[in-house]
């Protein structure tokens, strides 16, 4: 699973999609439907959240996923936010998806695998936010932007956002409207790294193997798959996805893995015919008395005699 090669950023948006592909499964959204790197958008309009969209019947996911390898941390900064030159994350243009698509119970996020910002010019505009990371047991940080010290109304600045200053000028852009914008958007830093070293499981595949433990591999009734085997074929399966820009379920996911879910049961039908059945109130009656008078009733007979 280690990314080693050119295309080590569409291998870690695989990895970092499977993770939350079992993280739907674990939380028990069998239903759960992912599009994968499809467009939503119509006509000019750029789709900014297309990495990754969950449809889980209650609410919508849309994901943006960015990720350096690179040998120093890349940190988030302003110019990222503000120009669209770099890698395509401006808010403007974020803000045009968002008009698009939004829904009241859509949640539009950027999954940056980069540092938390440290400048002001940065800094200044974010607002932390709790309880909101995509995962339970690694530490990522979540912020909002407030609009009150990114766009102050009077008299009127943009704070040298000057990408973002031209935009709401040619385009009368309604500042109310953007101001929700930002309230549907969340910016995660410090997602989990992939490594480039074969010996030791980096920050993600740690917690992929953690995932599929919980989800039961490599016990029974999957106790023939091994999780290395399971994780690899994952990762292969959400990057045809992503090349085929395929939607598909939760369900058709682990049954292209060969997951089991009904831990070995076999399907029982007892199939009723009416014509046959033969109904006897006063005989049903007279052994629910006894059961009532005897208080405690103990009912014996063979496997399929008819006990249930």
């Amino acid at each position: 699973m280690s990314l080693n090669n050119a295309h080590e950023g569409y291998d870690y948006q695989d990895l970092i999609t499977s993770y939350f592909v079992l993280k739907e499964i674990l939380d028990g959204n069998l239903d759960s439907v992912f599009s994968v790197d499809k467009k939503n958008t119509t006509g000019n309009v750029p789709d900014r959240f297309d990495d990754l969209v969950i449809f889980n019947g209650l609410d919508i996911q849309r994901k943006q996923i960015k990720y350096s390898n690179e040998a120093t941390s890349k940190i988030l900064i302003k110019d990222y936010l503000s120009s669209d030159s770099h890698y395509s994350i401006a808010l403007h243009k974020l803000f045009e998806t968002w008009k698009e698509l939004k829904t009241p119970a859509t949640e539009f996020r950027l999954c940056l695998a980069w540092e938390e910002p440290t400048n002001d010019d940065i800094t200044r505009v974010l607002e932390l936010q709790t309880q909101k990371s995509s995962f339970s047991e690694f530490p990522t940080k979540v912020f909002k932007i407030n609009l009150d010290r990114l766009w102050v109304k009077s008299p009127e600045s943009f704070n040298r956002w000057d990408s973002l200053s031209r935009y709401v000028k040619n385009n009368n852009t309604d500042r109310n409207e953007f101001n929700e914008f930002c309230n549907s958007l969340l910016i995660e830093v410090g997602l989990p790294k992939a490594s480039l070293k074969f010996s030791t499981p980096s920050e993600l595949e740690v917690i992929l193997i953690d995932q599929a433990q919980r989800l039961g591999i490599g016990k029974y009734p999957n106790d023939d798959i091994y999780i290395s085997d399971f994780l690899e074929r994952l990762a292969k399966l959400t990057g045809a996805y992503r090349t085929g820009s395929i939607q598909v379920s939760a369900k058709d996911i682990l049954s292209a893995l060969r997951v089991r879910t009904d831990f070995g049961g076999i399907k029982q039908n007892f199939e009723i015919d009416q014509n046959k059945n033969i109904i006897s109130d006063e005989k049903n009656n007279l052994f629910l008395d006894k059961v009532v008078a005897n208080k405690k009733t103990l009912l014996l007979g063979e496997p399929g005699a008819g006990k249930s």
